[in-house]
């Protein structure tokens, strides 16, 4: 509703006759034409040389003020600047205003350089203007001035304008895309077409026609009234935390926008600032707002839930009226002035009712605490059928019940002294009601609109009807029957409530010394639930399984014997009386069947110690042979090389590993007594972990690094929070235990349960809960359950304060046990999902941008149109939260090459993974790197070093090595490729270069210097790497200038003894093995092993590697003097 109509009774009985036509509220394009302007009482028509007829006035001042618009026959008019010889200068309060006067149709007006004001409304609704010139002599530009001129495209204040009517003047301008203001002027300044004070500290208007996002600048302190007004392209608005008051009627009517987040630096919100935003479907209201102010979101339809933070002090009439589907107002606790009972507004002592959301459905009961109905407190609440009111209640508000088109019946207690004005305007399908002798006073237009009301029961006499104030003013065709009584009705309702009891199979086992575990068996449960507006899942209670060993001293034994139980659910029905007056009695049953195929219980299926450092203390991740082995069987080279980042990295936790293992035990896929003896449950396995123990846990941590869980990843962060989530709910509907990995903290726990209520967490609304076992922690507790805004696609853990986006959710046992060490699968996993390619770095300092490269036949790169919705930021959960800055990046295109781009240049190190290949670029000084799948990889920057290498999936090298790296310095650019005879080397400098190439069987290495720029590296065997130029410019590489010397000590790989090109703490243990006898060397590992090249091996070998892997020496071999 618009504030200049004052909410009167003429603005209401036009609502009411939109109502009638199918509308809750006033609809935008009809309010145009309810507003009336007295006309000057003097004025003069007159035939000017312009072809116009005007009427005018004389003002005080000698001059004239044009007041009316009659005629024209130009729809182009240059209006006069002299009357009666007197100079015109004020333009009158809506003297063009086309919902009065017939004006519509000009298209373009000119306006005398001796105007100096141009009055409110002046020219509202000249739909056919495209052209307004304003001269520099105006000073001042009233509300509305240009307000519904549809076809204005851009407008010019000149620097003479002082004074201009907030947004009003320019609102619902839908082709305005451009508000230009002179340079000179002092009050007021453009930026980007959008209107500001000079200051740029209060936004002003934000032109009608402009369309998408718009994010506020951060001087701004204060979004104008009328600001963002009828801006129906508008889809978002990012709103800075400068701002600290949103204006009346910001952002009224902003049709396309869904979604605003107010920051916590807003303390107010204007009256109607977001009225009839018929697309916004969340908005979060921080707890530094004090006032919100009248119809605040009045007609917001696509509004499903609220929150009031504890700071709000005053809440305006009307602020939550006409949400359609607004089904609850939650309140903080906390908060001092206000409360929320079922979901309804009250004040803080529940006697006033503020606010029904008008998504309720069905009967309501107002509690028997309230005194008073407030203004509009069920206004357009459609749905509901019935309303008891208790006779408690002594006042009934204006508009209180207007617009319940759900009522047919309405009986007010004896307690009632006064229903105030249009309290049941518009109520259609009200036939009677019933009206007691306590009533003094029936406000104006109480009854209007109620077309199908025939008969009011008043329990007193006709006389004292007469004696009530504003009874004259019932419709003249309801009857009135004096004297008359309430007719009691029963209700009786029926609830059925079940209550789950879920007993896991008792088993009793005689044994001999050998133990024998008996397996539970899976109960399926057909449950009955209750209809409720809340719903919570049945309580489970869980009873764990009891054991009873028998040892008998003689050596028989005996099969053990299972006895299962099924329960079935008791059901408790409880049956209501209540006596009211409401003639209706609904009943509604509802039944749902659910089935999962596989439960997770707690106490039984998760792990009985931490996910800590004290319980995992045998190294960054440990894993025994047979489990390393069996991981990297099958891995592709780009697998291996990313799960060996993960192993050998540092101790982070094992919280992936420890959720999978703990899902694999409910689904029985894991049984715990392969992994210790007598264990009949996951919780039965002890603490710490023994080394096979935390062997399976790692592994399955480790899984994480494989090319299915990683584009998983990388493919869930193109879904919004809220279409994550609900791959959540989706996945707990049947209760299947769902591995659910989140961030900002990077952790991975196991959701086992879904339960829907009413929660408010530090002043924020959830109407669902995610019950989780997190194995930081043992209690189940509440803190570490993720509770959710299904409407809005929010959630919060509160023990993780700071968890803010999903990683990864799955309930596919396939996905989460693929390669699992545990009857694992290496077949691809069924999944519509591209493969995702990404990009990682070590901290950067400068300013960057990743943009896409088109690489031609040349090897030359232009930079191509990137939409950067396709390029995101993202985390792995093993990345190091003690270093947040490490940066990694997901392209969803993988087809296309890749540019870095610093502002500066600096260190880098990148590497870049495709679907089959890994590209490592590093430099000591670079700005530029680039990347493209085709095999090339380049650098530029100032003097810098350069490091190139390439690693390849089997099938994907053209040479014998999988891993092919260069080594080079004091460039400005360098490039390389991989082409089908090699790889070739472009450089600015190729002195001193070092190649490297790998493969399981050998390792290739070779050092050359040209003054070639181009060289191409090529294999000769698999130990041997020849280096060619192009000697005649045919691009041939015809002359070998080098090649690898296989004499040379350097080819021995010191302290990569399990010879996996890597030297980490595997390397120690294979070493210590040796030593102890357990296993035997190759000649390779002997060589590598011998950390000192003296011959033998020995513990201060072993000693010195393991020095070497922490970092207390640089360098090895050792040479002793």
């Amino acid at each position: 509703m618009k504030k200049w109509y004052q909410k009167s009774m003429a603005v209401l009985t036009a609502a009411a006759c939109l109502f009638a036509g199918g509308t809750i509220g006033l609809a935008r394009d009809s309010l145009p034409q309810l507003q009336l302007t007295a006309e000057a009482e003097e004025s003069t028509y007159i035939e000017a040389a312009y072809g116009l007829q005007l009427k005018y006035d004389y003002l005080s001042d000698g001059t004239v003020e044009i007041t009316k618009f009659v005629s024209s026959t130009s729809s182009d008019i240059e209006l006069p600047s002299m009357i009666d010889g007197k100079s015109v200068t004020r333009i009158g309060n809506s003297a063009f205003n086309a919902y009065i006067e017939a004006c519509s149709n000009l298209t373009s007006i000119i306006i005398p350089n001796n105007v100096t004001s141009i009055g409110s409304d002046a020219f509202r609704g000249c739909t056919g203007l495209t052209s307004v010139t304003i001269p520099d002599s105006v000073t001042s530009i009233g509300g509305g001035a240009f307000s519904d001129c549809t076809s204005l495209t851009s407008i010019t204040i000149p620097d003479s304008v002082t004074s201009i009517g907030g947004g009003r003047a320019f609102e619902n301008c839908t082709s305005l895309t451009e508000i230009i203001v002179d340079s000179n002027n002092k009050s007021y300044i453009s930026n980007d077409g959008i209107l500001f004070n000079k200051k740029l500290e209060t936004i002003v208007c934000y032109p009608g026609g402009k369309t998408g996002s718009f994010t506020i600048p951060d001087s701004v302190t204060s979004i104008g009234s009328d600001a963002f007004s009828g801006c129906t392209g508008l889809t978002s608005v990012t709103i800075p935390d400068s701002v600290t008051s949103i204006g009346d009627e910001a952002f009224g009517w902003c049709t396309g926008l869904t979604s605003v987040t107010i920051p916590n630096s807003v303390t107010s919100i204007g009256d109607s600032a977001f009225t009839n935003c018929t697309s916004l479907t969340s908005v979060i209201i921080p707890d530094s707002v004090t006032s919100i102010g009248d119809e605040a979101f009045y007609g917001c339809t696509s509004l499903t839930d609220v929150t009031i933070p504890d700071s709000v002090t005053n809440i305006g009439n009307s602020a939550f009226c006409s949400c359609i589907n607004l089904t609850e107002i939650i309140v903080d606790y906390d908060n001092k002035s206000y409360t929320s009972k079922n979901g309804i507004l009250f004040d803080k002592d529940l006697k006033v009712i503020i606010c029904c959301p008008g998504g309720r459905t069905g009967n309501f009961t107002i509690p028997d605490s309230v005194t008073s109905i407030g203004n509009m407190a069920f206004s357009g609440c459609r749905k509901l059928t019935d309303i008891i009111i208790p006779d408690s209640v002594t006042s009934i508000g204006n508009l209180a019940f207007g617009w319940c088109t759900g009522l047919t019946s309405v009986t007010i207690p004896n307690s009632v002294i006064s229903i105030g004005n249009s309290t049941f305007w518009g109520c259609a399908n009200l036939t009677s009601v019933m009206i007691p002798n306590s009533v003094t006073s029936i406000g104006d237009y109480a009854f209007s609109s109620c077309i199908n009301l025939t008969d009011i029961y008043y329990s007193g006499t006709e006389s004292e009807w007469s004696q009530i104030s504003g009874s004259s003013a019932i419709p003249s065709n309801v009857t009135i029957h004096y004297e008359s009584e309430p007719v009691t009705t029963t209700i009786t309702t029926t609830m059925t409530t079940t209550t789950t009891t879920t007993t896991k199979p008792t088993t009793t086992t005689t044994t001999k010394p050998t133990t024998t575990t008996t397996k539970p068996t899976t109960t399926t449960t057909t449950t009955t639930k209750p209809t409720t507006t809340t719903t919570t899942k049945p309580t489970t209670t869980t009873t764990k399984p009891t054991t009873t060993t028998t040892t008998k001293p003689t050596t028989t034994t005996t099969k053990p014997t299972t006895t299962t139980t099924t329960t079935t659910k008791p059901t408790t029905t409880t049956t209501t009386t209540t006596t009211t007056t409401v003639p209706i009695i609904t009943t509604t049953t509802v039944t749902t069947t659910t089935t999962a195929a596989y439960t997770f219980t707690p106490g039984a299926d998760n792990w009985s110690f931490l996910n800590n450092r004290s319980n995992f203390g045998y190294g960054n991740y440990f894993m025994l042979d047979s489990y390393h082995d069996k991981l990297m069987d099958g891995l592709t080279i780009a697998e291996k090389d990313y799960v060996n980042e993960l192993l050998d990295s540092k101790w982070k936790g094992s919280c992936y590993g420890m959720a999978i293992t703990s899902i694999l035990a409910a689904d029985d896929i894991l049984n715990p007594s392969d992994w210790q003896d007598g264990a009949n449950f996951l919780s039965d396995i002890d603490g710490p972990p023994s080394q096979d123990v935390e062997s399976l846990i790692n592994y399955y941590m480790a899984l994480q690094a494989t090319d299915v869980i990683q584009n998983k990843i990388k493919n869930f962060l193109y879904l919004t929070e809220k279409e994550k989530l609900q791959v959540l709910i989706d996945c707990l509907e049947d209760d299947s235990p769902t591995l659910l990995a989140f961030r900002n903290t990077g952790h991975a726990v196991v959701a086992y349960d879904l339960q829907y209520g009413t929660y408010s967490i530090k002043g924020n609304a959830y109407n669902g809960k995610v019950l989780i076992y997190d194995n930081n922690d043992k209690t189940f507790g509440d803190a570490y359950c993720l509770y959710f805004n299904s409407s809005k696609g929010t959630w919060c853990i509160p023990h993780y304060s700071d968890a803010n986006k999903l990683i990864l959710v799955s309930d596919d046992i396939n996905l989460i046990n693929h390669h699992g060490y545990i009857n694992g699968s290496n077949a691809p996993v069924e999944s519509t999902d591209s493969f995702i390619a990404s990009l990682q770095s070590d901290p950067l300092k400068s300013d960057y941008s990743i943009t896409k490269i088109d690489l031609d036949s040349n090897n030359d790169y232009v930079f191509s149109a990137t939409n950067p919705d396709e390029i995101k930021e993202y985390s792995d959960l093993f990345d190091d939260n003690e270093n947040p800055q490490n940066l990694k990046f997901a392209m969803k295109d993988a087809s296309k090459g890749y540019a870095l781009k610093l502002a500066t240049t600096e260190a880098v190190d990148l590497s870049m993974r495709y679907e089959n290949s890994i590209f490592d670029v590093t430099g000591s000084n670079g700005n530029i790197a680039v990347f493209d799948p085709s095999g090339y990889v380049s650098l530029e920057g100032s003097d810098t070093t350069y490091n190139f290498n390439m690693i390849y999936n089997d099938g994907y090298h053209t040479t014998d090595w999988y891993s092919f790296q260069v080594d080079g310095n004091h460039v400005d650019a360098a490039n390389m490729k991989q082409t089908e005879n090699g790889y070739v080397l472009h450089a600015d400098s190729l002195n001193n270069v070092t190649a490297q190439a790998y493969n399981d069987n050998a390792t290739a290495k070779v050092t050359f210097s040209t003054d070639y720029t181009d060289v191409l590296l090529y294999e000769i065997d698999e130990e041997t790497i020849g280096v060619a130029v192009d000697t005649n410019g045919d691009g041939t590489y015809e002359t070998t200038i080098a090649k690898s010397d296989n004499t040379s000590e350097d080819t021995v790989a010191y302290g990569d003894v399990n010879t996996d090109n890597v030297v980490d703490l595997r390397d120690t243990i294979v070493l210590n093995k040796y030593l102890a006898n357990i296993i035997q060397f190759s000649d390779v590992q002997m060589a590598n092993a011998d950390c000192y090249k003296d011959g033998n091996l020995d513990e201060k070998d072993a000693s010195t590697l393991m020095q070497f892997v922490i970092s207390l020496i640089q360098d090895i071999p050792v040479i002793e003097e």
